[in-house]
């Protein structure tokens, strides 16, 4: 055997003999396996005159030379060798062949006359390629159910499939009655009832119909803050593939854990965010891998609580009776009463799903019985589903190894990608690669035009919204949109003493009493004096009543007291209806209207004015459309906060009247188009907002003003000189771009600007990254340099939600070699950062973040301002990409803080610990926002008061993010309140945590 081969054999845990292949080696071996299989050359002689034939293997003596053993010698062997195996496989030619009319002549009769149960063996010569696939199918169908003759036949069928002319040759001789010769592997039968079951099924690629979203989560550990999971599950951000991060995370190795304490990787969503799909697309992913690979078997168990009555017991444990009663129902013949009662076999992968159902007093001991499992099974790997605030994270962390895994909300950069390369997605009932590409570009076209990135960045929505264009159902308005939701939901409620008739009105009324009090969660009892005041002296039962809004996705609990709407705009939209309804309406619009003058009352209000706006424009209330907008744009400062892009918004609802409203359109263009410029709006936020919603309302007049935010130097830096604006801006004017329908003059305009420009476009739209990284070599314009790089993170995040990878290595290692490259201009840089953060979390940070933080230690000392901007762009990106390795930490505190006297460095450093979410670092940032970092004040290292009270202001912002009520109370004892300078900050962070945590 050639070494090489030998080598690679015993590395998979093969054991080799070095012995010559004789007859006498050969019975020496045949006691200790239950299978022998043989390879090698056969021959049959036909007998003469009569005689009985003989066949012969091809065999070796001892000095290596070859000896013809014949079959009446072996079966002589064999009769007095004693134990012998369940089953000879003879991959030699003829080995089962005969004389006509003389069954029991040949090897292979023979040998199972001399006691063998089962022999397979070739009747003529066979080709090696179809042996091997033989061999192989046998094999596996024969592990599969120990059916003997089932298996034989199996695996010829499938050689007759491809059209082998070989497919006759392997035949079966045996002495058994069933066939059975071993019993059937019950995992190995377990997974493949699984691989049957509909609810996992339907996750394979011939069914056709999950619909796979790029779902991605963030990664927290212990040591970072639990109080604002629902905060981050309402944010996209930098984040990982929710299949890779579970995986990942309960299988892999930590430094710290050893195995010593269980591992619990918990899925966290609110209503929509599709925790049990991808629950049940994890189980049918473990399924499939176990079933491919057996040599590296993980069983899932998947447990549904929603239905669970836990009790408590000294005697066991009820919820390990709950797991096993979950395998059963796929393991018939199981009898195990306790997990450890299994028979030695693969690895068990144990969700749960259903704890959000329970009341809270029966999920408290669910979620008890969970953790006496795992400790009780601590090598076993464990994933559970549930509502962010669902359970006391912070106390179950100190018990077990937890990682928290945030589903995020679909980005609109997610979104568009899906959307686009719908062609590529097998799924909405098999149609073809053209109907799916029409149903992306004409649902994404939708959503762009009528704002729906905010709903459809929930999965349940965009499912829904997917499941309506297969049927040819686009909403035509972010209106329209609510109303297919909130109707569809209505006609689902149970008929009958006038149920259904009044669950329209009725829930309208709720959705108008809560919006009235400025309150989304609602007690349940309330909500029941409404429901009885609608219902009136009809029967019908009020709790069947709720119970079917429940049901249907309309209301959601929170814990056993109190309700809530599913989905903010949900209720935005009933409140609108019951306005609509009003004899008062023209009464309570003018009071709502007025009561916009503050950031908060503007904030509530706004999705009910645009749905309002969207009612009138479809019933045609042109009068009543014109009087509300000019309300909102007239009697309103649309220069200041946000009123002009609620303007904006309510006009993008009005379709069909944007004659009759040309006036007021053009008076909120205006407005966008000196809020989208630095020099007017200093926040990046809200400049992104004014480029996507310019590039909406007006098509071609703004092609030039977006063209020069997206090239151009538009903004002012802290020095206050000219420079580019910043990245989100620049892809926001962009991506407006890319959708306007005036394509010619698109083109027109950049091919003035700049000869590249129409080139990137293009190659953009093309998704061709080998074009963009040669373009982005060759260029040496910062500004054009710049708009290359972002085009090329877009195409490599596209790339991840294909199945094609191509180009996404090329353009990483062009992007990491200009962020690390001490030439690459400042403000190219910034963009490649941006650029990388599109691209997967895991990846920029082994490939990228992790080389950056090793190559600080090679700097010389004392030369930190040669290297500002790029310590200024890793913290940057170490914030996007929220990275949590210790060398991350101690960049961010200890040198940009600690050994830096930079205000720049600091700002930048100050907003990615909050990205960062650590509970050491919130109480950091409290004591920076108060003047002092670590025992040291801010006076030590910045001499310039402006500067001091920036950053101070700064952790102050970041604060209101992260915070708590501790922080808010140690900002008051600090004296916040009387500083002048720093006072309106905290107020508006203090309104913004109480806000957060209501």
């Amino acid at each position: 055997m050639p070494e090489k081969l030998s080598q690679e054999l015993l590395a998979e845990g093969y054991h080799i003999e070095n012995r010559r292949t004789t007859v006498a080696n050969l019975l020496r071996r045949l006691s200790h396996f239950h299978i022998y299989h043989f390879i090698g050359h056969g021959a049959f002689r036909p007998g003469k005159d009569g005689d009985e034939g003989t066949a012969v293997l091809y065999m070796e003596k001892l000095d290596g030379t070859c000896e013809l053993v014949k079959d009446d010698k072996l079966v002589e062997k064999l009769a007095v060798a004693g134990q012998l195996p369940h089953l000879l496989f003879l991959v030699a030619c003829e080995s089962a062949k005969s004389e006509i009319g003389q069954a029991l002549t040949g090897l292979a009769p023979k040998l199972v006359q001399a006691g063998l149960p089962a022999v397979v063996a070739m009747q003529e010569k066979i080709f090696m390629d179809a042996a091997q696939q033989f061999t192989g199918d046998f094999y596996a169908n024969l592990l599969r159910h120990g059916v003997v003759d089932r298996a034989i036949n199996e695996a010829r069928h499938l050689l007759y499939d491809d059209a082998a002319g070989d497919w006759s040759t392997p035949v079966l001789f045996m002495r058994l009655r069933t066939g059975q010769l071993f019993a059937a592997d019950p995992y190995q039968a377990a997974l493949e009832a699984m691989s049957r079951y509909e609810k996992f099924s339907f996750f394979s690629e011939k069914s056709a119909r999950y619909v796979p979203l790029p779902i991605e989560v963030i990664h927290l550990t212990g040591d970072q803050d639990y109080g604002n999971l629902e905060r981050l599950g309402n944010q996209a951000s930098a984040s990982i593939e929710v299949l890779k991060a579970v995986v990942d995370t309960i299988t892999g190795e930590d430094e710290q854990n050893h195995g010593e304490r269980p591992k619990l990787a918990a899925l966290l969503g609110g209503f929509g965010a599709n925790k049990s799909t991808q629950l049940k697309r994890i189980t049918w992913e473990t399924i499939h891998e176990a079933l491919e690979e057996p040599g590296q078997r993980c069983l899932p168990v998947y447990v549904e609580l929603q239905n669970y009555q836990p009790v408590r017991s000294t005697l066991d444990n009820p919820m390990e009776g709950q797991v096993l009663a979950a395998l059963g129902q796929f393991w018939p013949e199981l009898e195990a009463r306790s997990l450890g009662q299994l028979p030695a076999g693969p690895q068990l992968r144990i969700l749960f799903y259903g704890t959000d159902s329970l009341p809270d007093a029966d999920r408290a001991v669910a979620v008890e019985q969970i953790l006496i499992l795992m400790k009780a099974y601590p090598h076993y790997e464990y994933v559970l589903a549930s509502r962010p605030s669902a359970i006391d994270w912070s106390k179950l962390q100190q018990e077990i190894d937890l990682h928290l895994l945030v589903i995020q909300p679909l980005s609109p950069t997610r979104i568009r990608h899906f959307l686009e390369n719908m062609g590529q997605v097998e799924a909405l009932g098999r149609l073809s690669v053209a109907a799916r590409k029409q149903i992306g570009r004409k649902l994404l076209k939708e959503i762009y035009q009528s704002q729906l990135f905010d709903l459809v960045a929930t999965p349940r929505f965009m499912f829904e919204m997917l499941r309506q264009a297969q049927r040819g159902v686009y909403p035509s308005s972010r209106t329209d949109a609510l109303r297919q939701w909130v109707e569809g939901s209505l006609t689902l409620i149970a008929p009958g003493q006038g149920m259904r008739a009044h669950a329209a009105d009725t829930i309208y009324s709720l959705a108008w009493q809560m919006q009235l009090a400025r309150r989304q969660v609602w007690p349940v009892i309330d909500a029941f004096r409404i429901m009885g005041s609608v219902r009136g002296s009809r029967g019908y039962d009020l709790e069947n009543l709720y119970r079917d809004y429940l049901e249907h996705d309309l209301l959601d609990e929170v814990g056993e007291l109190s309700l809530r709407f599913t989905y903010a705009p949900v209720q935005a939209y009933c409140c609108a209806k019951a306005i609509m309804t009003r004899d008062d309406r023209e009464r309570v619009l003018g009071d709502i209207t007025s009561m916009l003058g503050t950031a908060s009352r503007l904030r509530w209000w706004e999705e009910t004015l645009v749905f309002i706006c969207g009612l009138m424009s479809e019933e045609g209330e042109l009068e009543a459309l014109r009087e509300l907008l000019s309300c909102i744009v007239y009697s309103l400062n649309l220069l200041e906060d946000g009123y002009v892009f609620l303007a904006a918004r309510c006009l993008l609802e009005c379709h069909g009247h944007q004659r009759d409203l040309a006036d007021i359109r053009q008076h909120v263009i205006q407005a966008l188009s000196w809020r989208s410029l630095s020099r007017n709006e200093p926040r990046a936020t809200n400049r992104v907002l004014a480029t996507q919603l310019l590039s909406r309302l007006a098509d071609p007049d703004v092609v030039f003003d977006l063209a020069q935010i997206v090239y151009q130097k538009a903004r002012l830096n802290l020095e206050g000189a000219e420079d580019y604006e910043y990245s989100s801006v620049r892809m926001a004017a962009a991506i407006g771009l890319k959708r306007m329908k005036s394509r010619k003059k698109v083109e027109e305009t950049l091919a003035a600007i700049h000869e590249d420009l129409v080139a990137i476009f293009n190659h953009w739209e093309e998704n061709d990254s080998q074009a963009l990284i040669a373009l982005f070599d060759k260029q040496n314009d910062a500004g054009i340099k710049a708009i290359i790089a972002l085009a090329m993170g877009d195409v490599a995040s596209q790339s991840i939600l294909s199945r094609v990878q191509t180009g996404k290595k090329d353009v990483l290692a062009c992007l990491k070699l200009a962020f690390l490259d001490e030439a690459t201009q400042s403000s190219v840089r910034w963009a490649v950062t941006d650029a990388l953060a599109m691209i997967d979390t895991t990846t920029v940070s082994l490939e990228v973040i992790q080389p950056a933080l090793a190559a600080l230690a090679d700097r010389p000392a004392g030369e930190q301002t040669a290297w500002l901007n790029q310590d200024k762009c890793l913290a940057y990106l170490i914030g996007l990409v929220r990275v949590q390795e210790p060398e991350a930490h101690a960049f961010l505190v200890g040198y940009c803080l600690g050994s830096s006297h930079d205000m720049r460095l600091w700002l930048t450093a100050i907003d990615a610990l909050g990205s960062l979410g650590n509970l050491e670092h919130r109480q950091l940032l409290a004591g920076v926002a108060l003047g002092y970092f670590g025992d040291q004040s801010l006076d030590n290292y910045f001499s310039d008061e402006d500067e001091s009270y920036r950053i101070r202001r700064k952790a102050i912002e970041v604060l209101a993010e992260i915070g708590d009520e501790i922080i808010v109370n140690s900002l008051r004892e600090g004296g916040l309140e009387q500083d002048e300078r720093l006072a309106p900050s905290y107020y508006q962070a203090t309104s913004d945590i109480f806000q957060r945590l209501e």
